[in-house]
């Protein structure tokens, strides 16, 4: 085995029942498994410790990231709630990219979803709902009260060759093919969606979901890509209602707030808590009811949580 000085005072951190779990639970792409990881390097990149090797059943090249620990982690980026957390955030920027490449020429030529206004949004019959009385509320939503009335949104949501009379919606039945462990099948369905309407956002955001949770620290960045994709053509379909509110309640609008979770997500996990601040604190503004709980995430960044540490309490609570 070898290791960086940096990488094996990180392992050391790992308990040891831990580590033989981690050396025999590492994804492989050829046996499309799980498996063990032989002739292991190790690395610390971005804070985190990558592993490289071989897979032991095909002699397949592996690898594993983990995540950085409370003793390896940055520390708080902010000394309080930031200024950002009082006002409805800009994050047209973070779904952009680089000019000149095929991605952003994509973006310029997609065609847009269209959005349907559907009446007003009140904050004080959302907070009745939520049984909160104004004067108990955190930032942002004290902030997200003051604004008063906003207009409600519902989006277009694209399922290219959807049959009412079919069992499955055409999402569904990609989900399914995923979870009967057809990964190559699930994943040419979604694109295949794509390719019938660049607009579908839900296959964005299943794809994104899906390389997310793949366990090789190399398919990040794909999964990043396909939830910015989707970030990027909700956006330009939003215009200049993106100060408006686009309620979870709208199921149409679902697809969209998948894609900027994901977003969030994976600036989280690439060690860029600004930015995940930034997406998060935007679907609170969104969808003040904030049915994906994006203000744990706000309030973990804040206090200078990792993303290693937020994973392990949110598993440890599944164990309860």
């Amino acid at each position: 085995m070898h290791q960086t000085t940096e990488a094996k005072k990180f392992w050391n951190l790992v308990p040891k029942d831990k580590r033989i779990k981690i050396l025999n639970n590492v994804w492989c792409g050829s046996c499309k498994k799980g498996s063990g990881i032989g002739h292991v390097s190790m690395s610390i990149e971005g804070g985190d410790l990558i592993l490289r090797g071989v897979c032991t059943v095909c002699n397949s090249d592996v690898a594993r990231l983990i995540e950085g620990t409370r003793e390896l982690r940055p520390p708080k980026i902010f000394g309080g709630r930031p200024d950002i957390c009082h006002s409805n955030p800009n994050i047209s920027n973070l779904a952009k990219f680089r000019k000149g490449t095929k991605a952003a020429d994509f973006i310029e030529t997609v065609g847009i979803l269209k959005i349907k206004h559907s009446d007003h949004w009140d904050p004080a019959d959302e907070l009745q709902y939520q049984g909160h009385t104004g004067e108990d509320l955190q930032s942002p939503f004290d902030q997200i009260l003051a604004s008063g009335k906003r207009c409600a949104w519902e989006m277009e949501n694209i399922l290219p060759g959807d049959d009412p009379h079919a069992p499955d919606c055409p999402i569904g039945v990609g989900i399914d093919m995923m979870d009967t462990g057809d990964w190559y099948g699930a994943v040419k369905h979604m694109k295949s969606l794509i390719q019938q309407d660049q607009r579908c956002l839900d296959a964005y955001a299943h794809l994104g979901t899906w390389y997310f949770e793949y366990g090789n620290p190399h398919e990040l960045n794909t999964a990043k890509n396909y939830y910015k994709t989707g970030v990027a053509i909700g956006l330009k379909s939003i215009g200049d209602n993106a100060n408006d509110v686009f309620p979870w309640g709208f199921i149409d609008n679902r697809p969209f707030f998948r894609c900027l979770h994901g977003l969030g997500l994976c600036f989280y996990r690439q060690n860029r808590p600004t930015e995940a601040f930034t997406i998060f604190s935007k679907m609170v503004w969104l969808n003040p009811s904030d049915n994906q709980g994006a203000r744990f995430l706000i309030n973990a960044i804040i206090d200078g949580v990792s993303w290693g540490e937020f994973q392990a309490n949110e598993d440890q609570m599944r164990c309860f």
